[in-house]
């Protein structure tokens, strides 16, 4: 199945997160930001990006992977097992987010007329 990020769709993926700092170093405005979850079954937890690849770019049917580490669950969820269909509704989240975010970023550079010099996205807290 193809989903297509339209205004809709990503208005409705900005209210399931926020941009944070890490609670490991959140006085460091060059930290790796996080973004906690307003919604799903790890409602309250702070998820930090890892890698991301895109597969297959030069195909009509792109794939893409990411790694997350997730740095802070709430105590209320912190011993519940999830199933496996939680999990991939969780993992499906995240995708859509960090699409979103890309997506949102790349509106952004072309509005300001900004060409990268590097492979780095910066995000600021939205």
């Amino acid at each position: 199945m193809t989903e297509v990020y339209d205004k809709d769709k990503i208005a409705t993926v900005n209210t399931w997160f926020s941009m944070v700092p890490n609670p490991s170093d959140p006085e460091n405005p060059e930290s790796q930001l996080c973004i906690s979850l307003s919604v799903g079954p790890l409602k309250g937890a702070l998820v930090e990006y890892g890698k991301f690849k895109l597969n297959n770019p030069d195909t009509d049917h792109v794939t893409a992977s990411f790694e997350y580490t997730i740095v802070y669950v709430p105590e209320a969820i912190k011993d519940i097992n999830f199933t496996d269909e939680q999990g991939e509704e969780f993992e499906n989240m995240l995708g859509d987010i960090l699409i979103c975010l890309l997506l949102q970023k790349h509106q952004q550079n072309e509005e300001d007329d900004n060409t990268r010099d590097t492979d780095t996205l910066t995000f600021n807290i939205l």
